[in-house]
C-alpha cells in the first residue's frame, strides 16, 4: 500500500465533518472512538461518523478502498462493507454512505471554490443539495 493513501481521517471525511459543522449538526464522533456497542457487546464496525443518540452512521468510501474492480482485495472489501451494513440497519441504524469526490464537490461548493467550468459548478451546487437533504432527513426523521 502506498504511504500516502490513508485509511482514516482521509481529506474527505474531514470535508464530511466540516460540512456536518457547517450545517449546525454536533453531537458525533469519529473513530477511534466511534465503536459500535450493540447489546452490551461492540462490534467491529467503525463507521467515519456516528450519530449515536440518532443511531446514524455515515461512511466516506474512497474510491481507492472501496471501487469495484476485478481485484480480489477490492471485491471482498465490498462484500465486508455490506455485510456491516446490513448489521448495522437491522440493529436499528441509519447508514449514510458517500462517495469521496461527492464530498468533495459539495465542500467546495460551500467553501465557494473557484471552478474552472459552469458546469462543475452546477453539478457541485446539485451534489451539495442532495448530500444535505438526505443528511437532513437521516438525523431530523424526515
Amino acid at each position: 500500500m502506498p504511504r500516502n493513501v490513508s485509511s482514516s481521517h482521509t481529506r474527505c471525511e474531514l470535508q464530511m465533518v466540516e460540512m456536518l459543522q457547517h450545517w449546525g449538526y454536533d453531537g458525533f464522533i469519529t473513530p477511534p472512538i466511534s465503536r459500535i456497542i450493540i447489546k452490551g457487546r461492540e462490534w467491529p464496525v467503525e463507521p467515519d461518523i456516528l450519530f449515536r443518540l440518532q443511531k446514524v452512521c455515515i461512511f466516506v468510501h474512497g474510491r481507492f478502498w472501496h471501487a469495484p474492480s476485478k481485484r480480489k482485495s477490492r471485491k471482498l472489501r465490498m462484500k465486508k462493507d455490506a455485510a456491516k451494513e446490513e448489521l448495522l440497519i437491522l440493529n436499528g441504524y441509519i447508514v449514510l454512505t458517500f462517495w469521496d469526490d461527492d464530498v468533495e464537490l459539495a465542500w467546495r461548493h460551500i467553501m465557494k471554490k473557484k471552478f474552472l467550468k459552469k458546469e462543475k459548478e452546477e453539478k457541485a451546487r446539485a451534489t451539495y443539495k442532495n448530500i444535505k437533504y438526505v443528511v437532513d432527513c437521516a438525523l431530523k426523521g424526515k
